[in-house]
């Protein structure tokens, strides 16, 4: 397929009870628009791969696939997905997740083609558990979000819900295959416009707890998010920095406790800079509100 409007990006690893639903749900869309399916399949040692060469070759124009011989990481394989699409929108699908309404992806094309002021378009989504049990993945409804409500840690949306313009095409923002996290996506893009997003369910989260973040304890899953935002605020050269760092951590005190309890100075160092940050932060903020009403003074 040589001009598709959108590219989907299925990121595949060790998903062999899921993958089929994920790709049955993309291929269920009802489109009037050529929409083109890359799966990256990343070394699996289940049967994912013998699933993925089953639909290649019943849609061989519509369904392209990269296979790695080892496991590689979702740093390197999503690179070379990200980097292999050709559609003027792209989005990505978690091969354990699905898409549960055909309209999904019609929906979201013809509000961007409408709306040239927003780079993407989000919805809420499900969470379906091991037990069959569901939840929704948040019930706040803001009908748009900017880069700064991104950077201010708001409640976000689901990576498999969100439809981009394919802005970057083969010139990534420099580094950010080093820390090819889903937040960070979401912020190079928001850069260059609004999200918008609706309260709609039209795709499912499946919380297996098999996953990165769900292996984590709270502890570790607080000292992640520290690590990442003061790596975030060097990504973008401190341009958000008041945003970042405008409210302090949970439990920010007991998190430095435990740090030294356990002996882990690395993450002692990580929770040091971040309190740093959040402090220059407030400072600043302080020193800008004092500015403005001295220069108000002035002015009369």
């Amino acid at each position: 397929m040589k001009n598709p409007k959108l590219s989907v990006l299925i990121m595949a690893y060790n998903h062999e009870p899921y993958i089929e639903q994920a790709i049955k749900s993309v291929l269920e869309q009802k489109t009037d628009f050529e929409y083109e399916i890359v799966i990256m399949e990343d070394g699996s040692s289940d049967n994912t791969k013998e699933i993925i060469l089953k639909y290649q070759n019943l849609y061989p124009e519509k369904i392209k696939t990269y296979q790695n011989e080892k496991n590689l990481g979702v740093k390197k394989t999503g690179r070379i997905g990200l980097e292999s699409l050709k559609g003027k929108y792209i989005i990505i699908l978690e091969g354990d997740d699905y898409w549960c309404n055909a309209d999904k992806l019609q929906i979201q094309i013809d509000f961007l083609e409408k709306n040239p002021e927003f780079i993407g378009y989000a919805h809420n989504s499900m969470m379906l558990y091991d037990d069959n049990k569901t939840l929704k993945f948040h019930e706040e409804k803001p009908p748009f979000y900017t880069l700064y409500d991104l950077a201010y840690r708001k409640t976000q949306f689901h990576v498999s819900t969100v439809m981009f313009r394919h802005i970057f095409k083969n010139n990534w923002p420099k580094g950010y295959f080093d820390i090819p996290l889903d937040w960070l996506f979401y912020m190079i893009h928001a850069r260059k416009g609004l999200i918008k997003y609706s309260p709609e369910i039209m795709s499912i989260y499946r919380y297996t707890g098999k996953g990165f973040w769900s292996s984590l304890d709270e502890y570790k899953k607080e000292l992640f998010t520290l690590d990442k935002i003061n790596i975030f605020n060097k990504f973008f050269n401190g341009k958000y920095h008041k945003y970042f760092f405008r409210k302090n951590s949970n439990n920010d005190k007991l998190l430095l406790k435990k740090t030294i309890k356990y002996n882990d100075f690395k993450a002692f160092f990580i929770c040091l800079e971040y309190k740093l940050n959040y402090f220059f932060a407030k400072q600043t903020e302080i020193l800008r509100y004092y500015l403005v009403n001295i220069l108000e003074l002035f002015q009369y």
